[in-house]
């Protein structure tokens, strides 16, 4: 601003000349003087930097380049607590970065930038010296400037904080239920901030109980001012965890917040569990055969009820049992039941079934009955499905294998012989499997989809009623599940169409008649999500949650 000085100095020799000398100052000259004063504008980082340890810098831009240089001592830092702020800059022309470093407080900080030029134009106007016309033109112009020459500019958005705090959580013990979804836990910091801290963390899982499927997690957040926050998660409804689980919060990303040691610690003990009941009780997923059930439990827990004259519950005999009886201590993956047989799935793809066993269903190459669990399939079985008599079990890499009663061709071996091993059927490329009394049809890659077995009310849809004992391509693609009911089936295509065909004596197709039909008929045009099917009734639930259903209601 050196120049502007010597411009006032200049203004107030004339001043002091003017009688003697008869000094000129015109328009042009009053002019430039107030184009030197033009307005400043700052900007300023709007995020949080630790103190003592990084620095922070301010844009400082006039509104036009007036040959002004600005100087340190031009700077003044202003806040709550400007303890050990320094100010350097760095710029010429028109723009000036304003570097500000050392600060040891805590709190908002800014900067001013003093008027120097302006100030001392200004004081021109208060000299005594009577000095004529010329005087009073100079007093109207510097007046005139007073009034053009700009307030002064400042900024206090840049905060100056200690980040080295420690937030924990409020508590050593938090509980809730898995089915609450999103709960929200207490947390604290150490100090107050002056800004709203919110950042995504990781957990840590001590004894690793909690698979990353098992949760979601949200954010760590603490309002401006405040010593206390929230930290939420979230628990997968389907989740098979339910114990004792030691958790820790740590930042992530590449926040300010992220880079200057916010330390991390005192770990929770949340406890989850379902619906108050001990963790031994938590029911994960049930399935229902004809006349039993099964569920499994947190851990892989297996417990079966019902039906048992042919040890169809696997507890040791062919007692019927009213209650919940323990079957496989842990590792239970998945489970399905047939009508009188069941099998299930466990860590590693191992597949052990029990049950009736007069066909051969349950593929231990017998046909005796077993009433605990036989493994079938050491590994790799991904998933299976059971019939009244028959049991088919995809594997890694897409391979379908059955076995049991082949009496109508279900098994799809190209014979009507009954199998008490597991036979390849199709050798790669299989979805899903779904199994009818005496039929069966897959899904393959692309959603093609093919049925076999008994066919008297056109269950197959292949447009006969042939017995079929190979798998028959019914729909070419697009097929993103099948359910069979005894003698009915139902398909949802690509957008949620839902067509379905067979035996329609009781309504179950859903077609507004009770002629069967030998070919897949459009029940529902779009927004089909799931579909089950029973003995002579169909079920659908639709985008939004809605569900239909139709068929066989002599029971209601």
């Amino acid at each position: 601003m050196q120049d502007t000085k010597s411009l006032s100095h200049f203004i107030l020799l004339c001043l002091i000349l003017l009688a003697s000398v008869g000094c000129v100052v015109d328009a042009n000259l009053i002019q430039l003087s107030r184009e030197l004063v033009p307005a400043i504008s700052i900007s300023a980082p709007s995020i949080p930097y630790a103190k003592s340890t990084s620095s922070a810098v301010f844009t400082v831009v006039y509104s036009s380049y007036k040959n002004i240089t600005l100087q340190s001592s031009d700077i003044t830092i202003v806040g709550s607590d400007t303890t050990g702020c320094m100010a350097t800059v760095d710029g010429s022309g028109d723009t000036y970065n304003v570097t500000i470093v050392g600060c040891t407080g805590n709190g908002a900080v800014g900067i001013d930038i003093a008027e120097g030029t302006a100030t001392a134009i200004r004081s021109i106007n208060y000299q005594g010296t009577e000095i004529g016309q010329q005087k009073s033109i100079i007093s109207q112009s510097v007046s005139s400037l007073s009034q053009d020459a700009p307030a002064l500019s400042s900024s206090t958005n840049l905060i100056i904080d200690n980040l080295v705090s420690e937030i924990t959580f409020a508590g050593a013990y938090y509980e809730f239920d898995k089915n609450a979804g999103t709960v929200t836990i207490p947390i604290k910091s150490s100090l107050a901030k002056n800004y709203d801290y919110s950042e995504a963390i990781v957990l840590s899982s001590y004894d690793n109980l909690m698979a990353a499927q098992d949760y979601s997690l949200g954010l760590v957040e603490i309002p401006t001012g405040s010593t206390t926050g929230t930290f939420s998660l979230t628990l997968n409804r389907r989740s098979t965890y339910v114990g004792s689980q030691s958790l820790k919060i740590q930042i992530i990303g590449s926040g300010y917040i992220a880079n200057h040691g916010a330390s991390f610690g005192s770990a929770i003990e949340v406890w989850v569990k379902d619906l108050g009941q001990s963790p031994s009780q938590v029911y994960e997923n049930i399935k229902l055969g004809s006349s039993h059930s099964c569920a499994i439990l947190t851990g892989g827990v297996l417990k079966c009820w019902g039906y048992n004259s042919y040890g169809g519950l696997g507890d040791g005999t062919t007692t019927n049992r009213y209650t919940p009886t323990q079957i496989i201590v842990s590792g239970v993956e998945s489970v399905s039941l047939g009508s009188v047989h069941s099998c299930a799935i466990l860590t590693g793809g191992a597949l052990k079934c029990w049950g009736y066993n007069g066909y051969g269903g349950l593929g231990d190459g017998t046909t005796t009955n077993r009433n605990t669990p036989i493994q079938i399939i050491a590994s790799g079985v991904e998933s299976v499905s059971l019939g009244q008599g028959h049991t088919c079990a995809i594997l890694t890499g897409g391979a379908l294998k059955c076995w049991g009663n082949n009496s109508y061709g279900g098994l799809g071996d190209g014979t009507t012989t009954n199998r008490n091993t597991p036979i390849q059927i199709i050798a790669s490329g299989v979805e899903s499997v779904s199994l009818g009394s005496s039929h069966s049809c897959a899904i393959l890659t692309g959603g093609v989809l093919k049925c076999w077995g008994y066919n008297n009310s056109g269950q197959l849809g292949d447009g006969t009623t042939t017995v079929r004992n190979t798998p028959t391509q019914i729909i070419a693609s697009g097929v993103e599940s099948v359910s069979l009911g005894s003698s009915h089936s139902c398909a949802i295509l690509t957008g949620g169409a839902l067509k379905c065909w067979g035996n329609n004596s009781y309504g179950g197709l859903g077609d507004g008649t009770t002629t069967n039909r030998y070919t897949p008929t459009q029940i529902i045009v779009s927004g089909v999500e799931s579909v089950s099917l029973g003995f002579g009734h169909s079920c659908a639930i639709l985008a939004g949650g809605a569900l239909k259903c139709w068929g066989n209601n002599s029971y209601g």
